[in-house]
């Protein structure tokens, strides 16, 4: 077992991006854009972090300090990721999602992205002041609200959405938050037709977990809920 810790910046910048504008999207087109890899939206710190198609980029930071990182242990004989802080566990396969990449250093935040039968599927795990959400009081509703109008702004135009709360529940490891399910009429990355994304929000602890889901049939909506449901969470 290997233990590892995810770094960030000392510095948040909220006040200066308080619209949390994409990090990046990384879209890898195999034969079905419905399998598309989209990466959430993420505050930038003091360094743009770049991803390159079909390279996912592992950045160490070493000046952050111990109280500032996410730590996580890894099983090398299950490839399993797990984090003592949250009691989440990241297993290769979750649900029928398999997972693609794992970048438990990255700078932004640790990202795990996986891969359905209906769409792509991407994970963040970062601390809330690193996030450029400082302080004790629910910023769920904050950093869904940027999420949200930074893909309004890149999609464009809904003709549905519903919002949601979010519960978790890991043994002593409790959390709440809160998502959203849009219905994009023209959605870019595949190709301009109709398609969901669905972004959402926990917080356990000091601990943000963030997920976002694009996907192009309403099928998908419940391979996400297994998903949740596996990791100790459930809509509300």
């Amino acid at each position: 077992m290997q233990c590892f810790g995810t770094s960030h910046s000392s510095s948040s910048n909220k006040s200066m991006k308080p619209t949390a504008p994409f990090r990046c999207e990384l879209s890898v087109l195999p034969r079905h854009p419905a399998v598309a890899y989209l990466f959430l939206v993420r505050p930038m710190t003091t360094r743009l972090v770049l991803f390159l198609v079909s390279a996912f980029a592992i950045s160490l930071d070493g000046a952050s300090t111990a109280e500032e990182n996410v730590k996580w242990h890894f099983d090398r004989k299950t490839h399993t990721w797990t984090s003592p802080e949250t009691g989440i566990t990241l297993r290769k396969s979750i649900a029928g999602f398999r997972q693609k990449s794992a970048e438990p250093y990255d700078k932004d935040g640790s990202a795990f992205g996986y891969e359905g039968k209906h769409g792509a599927l991407t994970l963040i795990i970062e601390r809330r002041a690193g996030g450029g959400y400082p302080g004790t009081g629910d910023c769920t509703p904050d950093v869904r609200a940027n999420y949200l109008r930074e893909m309004h702004e890149r999609y464009g135009k809904t003709d549905s959405e519903r919002s949601f709360a979010l519960v978790y529940n890991s043994g002593s490891k409790l959390g709440r938050g809160l998502g959203t399910v849009c219905h994009f009429v023209s959605f870019p990355t595949f190709g301009g037709i109709p398609a969901y994304s669905e972004v959402g929000v926990v917080l356990i602890g000091d601990i943000l977990f963030e997920y976002r889901y694009s996907f192009a049939s309403a099928a998908g909506e419940a391979d996400l809920d297994a998903f949740l449901r596996a990791l100790g969470m459930k809509k509300v």
